[in-house]
């Protein structure tokens, strides 16, 4: 989806969920890129909570996870704002072995 600005209508981004095989499990993986000009505007954050209640009322989901490398602290911001826990880390090999994190948020 994409992700626009209210006061600008620029595009700064996009934001969605992947159906991908994440340690052996299909995992829906929540996703996000933003423009550098929109960091640390809350954006993400507003779109995240709204996919993931999209994810649980729209699309049935009962777990929702974003992954991102150990050292991205923003995107590790995000999801922790989300409510999404640290489920655990990872050398991903999607992502040339990069120490991954992995967030979760489940249905409550």
């Amino acid at each position: 989806m994409a992700l626009i600005e209210r006061e600008t209508d620029r595009l700064i981004g996009d934001m969605g969920f992947f159906r991908v095989e994440i340690l052996g499990r299909m995992e829906n993986d929540l996703g996000w890129i933003l423009d550098r000009h929109a960091w640390g505007k809350g954006y993400a954050t507003e779109a995240g909570k709204a996919l993931i209640e999209t994810g649980w009322d729209v699309y049935g989901m009962r777990r929702i996870v974003a992954n991102m490398a150990f050292d991205h602290l923003a995107s590790r911001g995000v999801a922790e704002r989300l409510g999404m826990q640290l489920e655990r880390t990872f050398a991903n090999p999607r992502n040339r072995g990069i120490e991954t994190c992995l967030y979760v948020i489940e249905k409550p």
